[in-house]
């Protein structure tokens, strides 16, 4: 494979716990010579998750644990992994073949599961610009379940919740002279 090339790659979150009943998917292009971690990051934002955990790539697809390939971003615990870091790898050592599926395992407490095929091995200038979303389909779930959507609904930027207390309400309720703390 060439450093012109792109990689056509099919995610698709596969959640094992039901979060994501119809399978919602993405096809994004990449370069054959970006990183890992940038493909991961890429990813995670074309669900609109927040890119705020640690995360793998794996060859056993229905149990990480057990994969005889992998590359991983363990944040401080990098040097205790078994596997190659993420920052390193381009992707296509990791994607060196049409058909090649690797599951990307997002956030290891949440186990965010997608399932990254390789589509197709194209010449890059087939695309204005890499890299790209190709298609979507389907509606991701909120990463932080319904409370996330709460939150967005109930807090208000604009409202100036300081205005219900005085000052001198503060000194009479939190003075120096409480033994309390």
């Amino acid at each position: 494979m060439s450093e012109g090339n792109a990689l056509v790659l099919k995610v698709t979150l596969d959640d094992p716990f039901g979060r994501a009943i119809d399978k919602p998917y993405r096809v994004l292009a990449v370069p054959a010579d970006w990183l890992l971690y940038d493909l991961a990051r890429l990813i995670v934002g074309s669900f609109d998750f927040d890119f705020d955990h640690l995360f793998g790539f794996y060859n056993n697809i229905r149990n990480y644990g057990k994969s005889t390939e992998g590359y991983e971003y363990l944040g401080e615990m990098d040097e205790a992994s078994e596997f190659e870091g993420v920052t390193g790898i381009v992707v296509s050592k990791a994607f060196d073949k049409k058909g090649k599926k690797m599951l990307f395992l997002f956030d290891y407490g949440d186990h965010w599961c997608f399932i990254v095929t390789v589509e197709d091995i194209v010449d890059a200038g087939e695309y204005e610009e890499l890299p790209c979303l190709i298609k979507s389909v389907g509606q991701a779930p909120a990463q932080y379940g319904e409370a996330e959507e709460e939150w967005d609904t109930e807090w208000d930027d604009d409202d100036d919740w300081s205005e219900d207390w005085s000052d001198d309400e503060w000194d009479e309720e939190w003075s120096d002279d409480d033994d309390d703390f």
